[in-house]
């Protein structure tokens, strides 16, 4: 109810068009301060509250990939940006290009926008009791003092949400 009342109708990211369901996600236009919500007001209890209030405006309906641009460009236009952003993007660079044959993209669905790529485990990380986790400029490093192992991949963060614990993205069941 909730993603119909807020995309008219049709299902989709109101930024790219993005119609898997997977990959929706709930957006504030308003501030979440301005709307009354908390941080951790997220998912069914989120929407259970959208609709008890009656479907108020400042919400829309982004895809994951859109949702994290909207958030990054918020943030951009609140601070400069740092040098420990500028290194961390130099490394995801450096880590994710060998990963794609070039310059980085999605390996599901090609998107090559940086800031919503992900390194994927083709083969989760549960499966490896133990292991080190390691998440993003760690992960980064790893992937480059190690020669660049081999599985892994560079994942859209709809893809690689979409994937999680299975095999497949959504977009790759569809096809």
């Amino acid at each position: 109810k909730v993603f119909n009342h807020y995309s008219g109708g049709t299902i989709e990211c109101a930024s790219c068009g993005e119609d898997g369901l997977e990959f929706l996600e709930t957006n504030h236009v308003k501030s979440r301060k301005e709307m009354g919500h908390a941080n951790d007001l997220t998912g069914s209890a989120l929407h259970g509250r959208l609709r008890k209030d009656g479907f108020p405006e400042g919400i829309n309906i982004l895809c994951s990939n859109c949702n994290w641009i909207d958030n990054l460009e918020k943030r951009r236009a609140k601070n400069s940006v740092s040098k420990w952003r500028e290194y961390a993007l130099r490394k995801k660079i450096e880590a994710f290009t060998p990963y794609s044959n070039g310059k980085p993209k999605c390996a599901c669905c090609s998107i090559d926008n940086i800031d919503v790529l992900s390194i994927d485990h083709i083969i989760p990380q549960s499966y490896f009791k133990g292991e080190k986790k390691r998440l993003g400029v760690e992960l980064n490093r790893y992937l480059i003092n190690n020669n660049f192992p081999r599985g892994y991949q560079i994942l859209c963060r709809n893809c690689n949400q979409s994937k999680s614990n299975k095999s497949l993205c959504y977009h790759q069941i569809k096809r």
